[in-house]
């Protein structure tokens, strides 16, 4: 999910952590396949708005997931930052070299990279701790084509996070590499100091607040690991009922209570439809502003643009993040990301439900004509099938051809088996993770020929575009696949 900043808003700091590494990564780069990933980390922030700086401190936990040991980690950061220290636990200095470098893939981006010298080689699928100390200047990255990473610290609105190197992150200097493997989920112990009139938000549990004259620090830690972190700095309004924790602008009061209210649906609604999740549904939702964009996890929470608030039309934004909490972990190496198809489906389908809207069927015939035309601009979907597009960097289409492909899968299979299907997917591989081949292994099983036609046409093949081509509707389609059933 893209993550846009918008200036007049309060400080919003968000930190997803967690670059990993895959033995079948693409060599054209020239840059080494990355070795660690990490498994923890203990992150103290101080921002201070007069000086525009940020300093902190990062004590990470990092796995060595190849069959040697390694002697040497790769951590970037923004380019108008510095590593001040790196060190082992028990404080002696460990040797780096730090140098401005730029991207092998992404000739326009420039981070700070520095090469750790471990002590003590990491053991093959061992692991090892170390801290950073760190300081700086926020940067954005417009100019690679990012034009969502305008960051900076300002008192109205800073956002902090890993699209800006804003803490030290665990990867190479290839964006190819570095998103060739699932994200892994990670602990964190989290201190974040501000000035005392500001509410720090964090999906993790609260363990304490400690005010020392004019600031106060922020105590946060992880119930469950987590696949990102999202810490949101503002003077929020805060509410809490049944489990949902909600943090919202003051001038969005009125619509705060909507959304507290539709969240609270929209859990009932899926845990009917799809079963229990793995822990309770307890979670936070995070108010930022309307170009941020909106992000999910049930142990790391939810970090909703405003828009869903400002806009009662919106909320299919919060149903879309709050299904993703059925998803089980996605373990494919550059994967299609159907999920996000999914989410988009369902995000419709719980507005239909829940708010009374009439309007699911046409958004998904008008999504399907918008798709014929997109083909000008981007030929190779009439060529890639939709479970290659993470290999093709094609994961902006996952979300309009994955959403038309569980919309026939709804139509084909009848709503009673396509929550068979997506809810016993996620019961069964929410603890182990799936890929999509588990996915249409398992939904084929379940859906018979019908959903095995309707899976070969538009997940395997990209058959899907021919019949939309030669004026065939969805609700045709759908019969068309059901006949063969």
């Amino acid at each position: 999910m893209k993550l846009r900043g918008k200036p007049g808003f309060p400080a919003v700091l968000i930190l997803p952590l967690v670059l990993d590494t895959h033995p079948a990564a693409a060599q054209k780069t020239g840059q080494p396949d990355p070795r660690l990933r990490l498994r923890g980390i203990e992150l103290a922030v101080d921002i201070d708005y007069e000086t525009e700086r940020l300093t902190g401190t990062a004590v990470l936990e990092v796995e060595n997931l190849s069959a040697n040991p390694e002697k040497e980690a790769s951590l970037l950061l923004g380019r108008l930052m510095r590593f001040e220290r790196i060190e082992a636990p028990d404080g002696s200095p460990i040797p780096f070299r730090q140098e401005i470098v730029t991207f092998a893939d992404s000739p326009k981006k420039q981070v700070n990279r520095a090469l750790v010298e471990m002590p003590v080689p990491i053991a093959a699928h061992g692991r090892e701790r170390f801290r950073v100390a760190y300081s700086g200047y926020l940067v954005g990255y417009t100019e690679t084509g990012s034009l969502y990473i305008k960051d900076h610290i300002d008192p109205e609105f800073t956002i902090v996070r890993a699209d800006a190197y804003a803490f030290p992150v665990v990867a190479v200097v290839s964006d190819e590499k570095n998103k060739s493997i699932p994200l892994a989920d990670f602990s964190f112990d989290l201190r974040v100091t501000v000035p005392g009139d500001l509410t720090v938000a964090d999906g993790g549990e609260l363990v304490e607040r400690t005010r020392k004259g004019q600031r106060t620090t922020w105590h946060y830690r992880s119930a469950s690991p987590v696949p990102f972190l999202n810490v949101a700095i503002a003077k929020y309004d805060v509410a809490e009922k049944d489990g949902i924790k909600l943090y919202s602008f003051p001038k969005d009061r009125e619509g705060a209570g909507r959304v507290m209210d539709s969240a609270q649906r929209a859990v009932g609604l899926f845990r009917s439809w799809f079963g229990p999740t793995t822990t309770p549904a307890h979670f936070a939702v995070i108010e930022i502003p309307s170009d941020c964009g909106s992000q999910a996890s049930l142990a790391g929470g939810i970090i909703q643009t405003a828009s869903t608030f400002e806009d009662p039309d919106a909320l299919v934004e919060l149903y879309h993040e709050i299904s993703h909490f059925w998803n089980p972990p996605d373990l494919e190496p550059l994967s299609p990301r159907i999920n996000e198809g999914l989410a988009m489906y369902l995000q419709y389908r719980a507005a239909q439900e829940i708010d009374g809207r009439a309007d699911t069927d046409a958004k998904m015939e008008a999504r399907a004509r918008s798709l014929i035309e997109a083909v000008a601009t981007e030929p190779r979907l009439s060529t890639t099938p939709l479970a290659e597009f993470g290999k093709a960097d094609m994961t902006d289409w996952s979300y309009s051809v994955g959403q038309l492909l569980f919309d026939l899968l709804e139509k084909t299979a009848g709503p009673e088996r396509f929550r068979e299907i997506v809810g016993g997917f996620y019961q069964q591989f929410k603890e182990t993770g799936a890929t999509t081949a588990d996915f249409v292994s398992f939904a084929g099983a379940r859906g018979g020929p019908a959903v095995q036609l309707l899976l070969e046409e538009w997940l395997t093949s990209p058959r899907w575009l021919d019949r939309l081509r030669s004026g065939e509707t969805l609700s045709a389609m759908a019969k068309r696949y059901a006949s063969r059933g």
